[in-house]
């Protein structure tokens, strides 16, 4: 069941309202082009938001612009339908894989231009315990939307947030090393991964997977002559999405 949203009333004449859906557990990149300056709505967001978790301790969210699609698309709904509402499919929208999601939405009028009006929203956002909630929650990546009415000084807002699982920085395809003859032992020469993970080993024998032969090290035999010897790294590490890389192939003779 979906939490229900909690609204904040607005003043007369310079306003800001604002909605919030708390994170869910649950079972994409439009490219606007590069912001122009630290001035940009959408980047100065994009900072407050990470600066803040900086301040919590928390890791920065990265912006993922098949999230910001969904984002754009609803900050655009609500500026067309003049309604500020929450997004009833936002999770769905959002690209594949995350294992939980939020939404902010919020709305600012008479504040002068977009960007002081997108830079009141983002306050309120920071000011409301449960849109920080979703600002500092347990999530890895974001999506920003903004829009802006000229002839009525009102900016429209959303933040769609993920949890998505992470990817190593550094996934190195390994290397057979060693003596290719017979009796003798090779490595497996994985490289430097980042961050470290765990790491379990295959070796292959013209491809297929050699029965028992799952360690860091595999004593040649009579089987590999005239064969070609591979080796297959799974590296796994919580959080992050279990990776596999294949060395080439080293022909014992």
């Amino acid at each position: 069941m979906r939490p229900s949203a909690t609204a904040v009333p607005h003043t007369l004449a310079r306003r800001v309202a604002l909605i919030v859906t708390a994170a869910f557990v649950a079972a994409f990149v439009m490219s606007s082009g590069p912001a122009d300056a630290a001035t940009d709505p959408l980047t100065k967001v994009l900072q407050r938001t990470n600066a803040h978790r900086q301040d919590e301790g928390l890791k920065p969210l990265t912006l993922r612009a098949g999230i910001v699609d969904v984002s754009q698309g609803w900050s655009g709904h609500m500026k067309a339908t003049r309604t500020l509402a929450h997004n009833p499919n936002f999770y769905e929208q959002m690209p594949n894989g995350a294992s939980s999601a939020a939404e902010n939405v919020g709305y600012a009028c008479g504040f002068g231009g977009k960007a002081n009006n997108t830079a009141q929203i983002m306050s309120g956002w920071l000011k409301s315990a449960g849109h920080e909630a979703n600002i500092t929650g347990n999530f890895t990546q974001i999506g920003i939307g903004i829009a802006y009415n000229s002839s009525t000084d009102c900016a429209w807002a959303t933040q769609n947030f993920g949890k998505y699982p992470l990817t190593f920085n550094q996934a190195p395809r390994p290397e057979v090393n060693g003596t290719m003859k017979m009796g003798k032992t090779v490595a497996a020469r994985t490289g430097t991964w980042s961050p470290t993970p765990n790491l379990s080993y295959k070796w292959l024998r013209d491809g297929k997977v050699i029965t028992g032969a799952t360690g860091k090290y595999y004593k040649l035999r009579w089987a590999d002559k005239g064969h070609t010897i591979k080796v297959r790294v799974i590296a796994k590490k919580t959080g992050y999405t279990t990776t596999t890389r294949l060395s080439p192939g080293v022909k014992f003779r």
